[in-house]
């Protein structure tokens, strides 16, 4: 899964402008964030040249791995920490917390709490939903039927699942959304299919032959619109 993360559309400058804006709305304190299930530190890494300090946690010891070697994984100012939110050693107060789809792997009546108790007086949480489809791309809605009818326990399903259920019980109140632009890219075909795989259809999760035939599939609604 970690050398699948390279096919991701990566974050745009315009998400980091945000999250600069909500750790620091009066631009005179400090500026501490904690990125909670941080995997390779995409925006851990991105933020911390613009912050004091970036606490990025995470259970992979192969997430952290490859992020250490990726660009500013070495920042003096990056802390990794390898462990479970919901018992990792910290270092609080955080006046941001930073969590995205990871938050479908933790125990959210153990971590709704711990963020409240780590956040400084005023601080916020921010929950990033990354764009996992091409926007208002032909195939759009047939690519999310296909990756629920091939895997109902995907990434993105537990997460929003998730979500539902901390909201509905009261975890958490929401401030506001922001929506970043839409960006343009272009991908193969396969590095496309890889993408989509980081999101839980790949064979270890579906087992072999149901993986292949995502893979199939994916490929059959892709190809007529590829350019070669």
């Amino acid at each position: 899964v970690v050398d699948l993360y390279q096919h991701r559309t990566p974050y745009g400058q315009e998400l980091f402008d945000v999250l600069l804006e909500l750790v620091d709305p009066s631009g005179d304190g400090s500026k501490i964030v904690l990125d909670a299930g941080c995997g390779r530190g995409d925006v851990a890494r991105g933020l911390v040249e613009m912050v004091d300090r970036v606490d990025a946690v995470d259970p992979s010891s192969a997430m952290i791995r490859t992020g250490k070697r990726m660009p500013n994984g070495e920042h003096p100012k990056l802390n990794w920490i390898l462990g479970a939110m919901e018992d990792a050693l910290l270092h609080p107060p955080y006046q941001l917390i930073v969590t995205g789809l990871s938050l479908h792997w933790m125990d959210p009546d153990v971590v709704m709490g711990r963020f409240a108790d780590l956040l400084a007086p005023g601080g916020l949480l921010a929950v990033i939903e990354h764009g996992q489809f091409a926007k208002d791309a032909p195939w759009e809605e047939e690519e999310r039927q296909l990756r629920w009818k091939f895997n109902r326990n995907c990434s993105v399903a537990r997460y929003q699942s998730n979500l539902e259920t901390i909201k509905a019980r009261g975890g958490f109140e929401t401030q506001g959304e922001r929506a970043t632009a839409p960006r343009r890219r272009s991908q193969s075909v396969e590095d496309y299919i890889k993408a989509a795989q980081t999101l839980g259809s790949f064979p270890e999760l579906l087992g072999q032959r149901a993986g292949d035939a995502f893979v199939h599939a994916m490929r059959n609604l892709l190809a007529p619109h590829a350019q070669d």
